[in-house]
């Protein structure tokens, strides 16, 4: 069997955004760290999320995933992500600091930033999943979390299994997750009695 990522926890991914310093990258990383998390997604489907793929709702915003691994038809899938309690942890006010900063207002949300003699650039060009999981790594490193021991899946993870914890039933856990088998569903979940 092979060994799985670390599920982070709500109060892990709260410390690694919490303290992040005021600067285009930080704003940037916070708001797909948070989104991402929020919406149970890939890191694959954080990296090609567009502008125009958000729409805002009564209680917060839907996503639609163009092209997403279960998606074998590509239909698209839709994740709904409803404004946070928290001021500094809602992933909805994030993603909206990131777009206002950034001036994004087409094309992919998360872009890499190009070293600049001013500090940053943003380019045209998405973020990759492979730049996504490294800050994931990092950002987990600075609140004393085992880089090894996390990925850019552990986000997924992570909300899988406090959304267990909760209380919510392993079907709504896997609709939210958008898989077709709730045993695929139950792999993605730490043991909630632990």
């Amino acid at each position: 069997k092979p060994k799985r990522k670390h599920a982070l926890t709500t109060e892990e991914v709260t410390r690694m955004v919490v303290n992040l310093p005021d600067t285009l990258i930080s704003k940037r990383n916070k708001a797909f760290i948070l989104v991402g998390f929020a919406g149970d997604m890939r890191r694959s489907e954080i990296s090609n999320l567009e502008f125009e793929d958000i729409a805002p709702t009564d209680d917060g915003i839907k996503i639609t995933i163009r092209k997403a691994k279960t998606d074998t038809t590509g239909e698209g899938q839709t994740v709904y992500i409803p404004w946070g309690t928290h001021k500094e942890t809602c992933p909805i006010r994030a993603l909206f600091d990131w777009l206002t900063t950034s001036g994004v207002k087409t094309g992919p949300i998360f872009r890499s930033l190009a070293p600049s003699p001013f500090g940053y650039t943003i380019t045209k060009r998405g973020i990759s999943g492979a730049t996504i999981a490294r800050i994931i790594k990092e950002l987990a490193e600075t609140v004393g979390i085992d880089p090894q021991k996390v990925a850019g899946h552990s986000l997924r993870r992570g909300c899988a299994t406090e959304a267990a914890k909760s209380g919510a039933s392993l079907i709504r856990v896997s609709r939210h997750l958008r898989h077709k088998n709730t045993d695929t569903t139950q792999g993605y979940i730490d043991d909630v009695n632990s």
